[in-house]
């Protein structure tokens, strides 16, 4: 059996991001009681206890939510020994393959990140300067 990497986003455990979450399922319940919707609403499906305390909003919350967002850049840059990658996107240790999600229109939808659409420029900076220079030694090589 092999011993595969855990990833833990640690979701909802900082203070801030809970009581985002909480004002949210608020915002929610309350938008689902405006007129103009409450005839459309059969039931309410996210109920955890009597929803009186924002506990129970938080675990809406925890049960119920889900992000759009997937982990990225978690590869480590840099020289040292706990590097994947150097600056130029190399490794020694394992090939690297590279999946960059392009960013759908101007406003990052889609799941995309500022990550995503940097490590996708830096990408193309490299592979656009490395065949320049794969150029210019092969024009170096006919010339001689």
């Amino acid at each position: 059996a092999h011993d595969y990497p855990k990833i833990v986003a640690n979701y909802l455990t900082a203070p801030a991001d809970q009581m985002c979450a909480i004002r949210a399922v608020k915002f929610a319940r309350q938008m689902a009681e405006m007129p103009a919707l409450k005839p459309f609403i059969v039931r309410e499906h996210t109920v955890v206890g009597d929803m009186s305390t924002d506990e129970h909003h938080l675990e809406v919350a925890r049960q119920y939510a889900q992000t759009i967002y997937h982990p990225t850049s978690t590869c480590r840059m840099g020289q040292d020994s706990h590097a994947v990658v150097d600056r130029e996107l190399r490794s020694d240790a394992i090939r690297v393959t590279v999946h960059v999600q392009a960013r759908d229109g101007e406003d990052g939808t889609w799941g995309s990140s500022f990550r995503d659409e940097a490590f996708a420029r830096r990408l193309e900076d490299l592979i656009l300067n490395r065949a320049r220079e794969i150029r210019a030694e092969s024009l170096t090589d006919i010339a001689e």
